[in-house]
């Protein structure tokens, strides 16, 4: 009877020894496969090894989900890498990864959202602050530049003041490189011209080394990107800037929505100008027919006095004759 007794207790010993076994390989199994699949297997008969990485993992997975939740997706998986992502595709460190390159692509895309609406912001105050293309130009290059990191900026405005349109340069920043630019560019003529030639942007990667430097300490660009400022097909200017790295996406939209402003803002302008213009050609023909009148009513006064006195002169005359005539009867009747 001991025997058999001893006999069936070893083997429910081995029986929960198997169920344990088998238990931790599940949940060793499941920790991977739902959890965090570690490159390194597990030793299934150590059941506090086994327990400990579950729970380790258990807490990776609340830590990030905790980051995630308060908007910090720069928390990394511990341990997720290259070599054991494709095993961790599904599971809950793949899937939380996922989900962390979501949040840093919409954290990107609002950064860059918030980049150009803040820079066109800026330059909307700009336009508002200044009715002149000079003092417009200017201070529009400045913030340009510097809201892009450029190095230097060219602002140039189409200008028809004679009967062929032509580029006239009105800013340049750093201020004293204007000097050094030519200060009217013909249509074709330079980048410049050949941007406003063909309506598009252009970008060159070789730039010339007689090409103007900055100032500060005479850094030469590797890039030149010229585009036109234009709106609705029509062109008002073109901006012209050195670069010591190529544009990204973000920064070619912001140009290309800050030029579509700049264009509306210089047709505003130039409609003012003419206004401005026709009004003051209107107040000088009204200057002039002022003074027509004024010299008309002084000639019309002059002519009624000179009428006056030609009328006296001819009443006296015609009395002279009456008084000679009643002498020459006198004469005649003697």
């Amino acid at each position: 009877m001991g025997i058999i007794v001893v006999s069936v207790i070893i083997n429910m010993i081995h029986q929960e020894e198997e169920h344990l076994r088998q238990l931790l390989e599940k949940l060793d199994q499941h920790n991977r496969h739902y959890i965090y699949h570690d490159e390194f297997p597990s030793d299934t008969s150590d059941a506090d090894a086994v327990i400990e990485s579950t729970m380790v993992n258990i807490q990776k997975a609340n830590d990030m989900m905790i980051a995630l939740a308060t908007g910090n997706p720069a928390t990394e998986w511990n341990g997720l890498v290259n070599t054991n992502r494709a095993s961790n595709k599904v599971n809950m460190a793949g899937n939380l990864e996922k989900v962390q390159d979501q949040l840093r692509s919409v954290k990107l895309m609002y950064e860059q959202h918030t980049w150009i609406t803040d820079g066109l912001q800026e330059l909307t105050e700009i336009t508002h602050r200044y009715q002149d293309l000079p003092g417009l130009g200017q201070a529009l290059a400045r913030r340009i530049v510097s809201h892009v990191g450029a190095t230097q900026g060219c602002f140039f405005t189409v200008t028809d003041e004679s009967k062929d349109e032509y580029l006239k340069l009105v800013s340049c920043y750093p201020d004293d490189q204007k000097r050094l630019i030519s200060k009217v560019v013909m249509k074709g003529e330079g980048l410049a011209g050949q941007c406003w030639s063909e309506g598009e942007p252009l970008l060159l990667t070789q730039v010339p080394e007689d090409y103007v430097h900055v100032s500060t300490g005479h850094v030469a660009p590797k890039y030149i990107f010229i585009t036109p400022i234009k709106i609705q097909g029509k062109t008002y200017g073109v901006l012209e800037l050195a670069l010591l790295e190529n544009l990204n996406d973000t920064q070619l939209e912001f140009i290309n929505k800050a030029c579509e402003r700049i264009a509306a803002s210089m047709a505003a302008i130039k409609a003012l100008e003419r206004t401005q213009g026709l009004l003051h050609e209107s107040k000088l023909q009204a200057d002039r027919m002022k003074k027509e009148v004024i010299l008309l009513e002084r000639d019309l006064t002059l002519e009624r006095k000179r009428s006056q006195e030609l009328e006296e002169l001819i009443f006296r005359a015609e009395e002279r004759i009456k008084g000679m005539e009643s002498i020459y009867k006198r004469f005649n009747l003697n």
